[in-house]
């Protein structure tokens, strides 16, 4: 048995959620076998007929009407701490993004055959700027705006 000092070292594992088969070594199966997993926009995400117009110079619209779009994953609040009457103000994305930090640490507990130090791993994650209740809070922001609006068009 050796006595060398340990060496420290980043171990990196990825986890993520993608459209198809889902996970980061699905999403290299889905590459290399040329999936085309672009669909038509859900109509549980937004209705097609309210921002699409052909002309991709059509003010306030777009003229994308497909996208990848993943299928429903499962969350479970208590697994994260996280007590359920909080789960309406956080934002999907949040909650998208433990599941794949969850995912991760999983990763490399398997691969490392469980000789990890949880006490010197880290989760680092990528952020956006446009979640959900982002563009929530930004859109109440403006509501002196629209009822200003409103009541210049004549409405109580």
């Amino acid at each position: 048995m050796s006595s060398k000092a340990a060496i420290p070292i980043a171990i990196v594992g990825m986890g993520a959620i993608f459209p198809g088969r889902g996970d980061v070594t699905g999403f290299w199966r889905d590459v290399f076998e040329g999936r085309d997993l672009l669909s038509d926009v859900p109509a549980s995400h937004w209705l097609v007929e309210d921002y699409y117009d052909s002309d991709p110079l059509a003010k306030d619209k777009t003229y994308g009407r497909r996208g990848g779009f993943i299928d429903p994953v499962a969350f479970d609040p208590l697994t994260f701490g996280i007590p359920p009457k909080t789960m309406e103000g956080t934002d999907t994305a949040q909650l998208l993004a433990l599941v794949a930090a969850y995912a991760t640490l999983q990763d490399i507990e398997r691969d490392s055959e469980g000789r990890i130090d949880k006490s010197r791993t880290s989760v680092i994650l990528g952020v956006a700027s446009a979640t959900e209740l982002t563009a929530h809070m930004a859109g109440r922001l403006q509501r002196p705006v629209w009822v200003n609006a409103m009541r210049e068009a004549g409405l109580p």
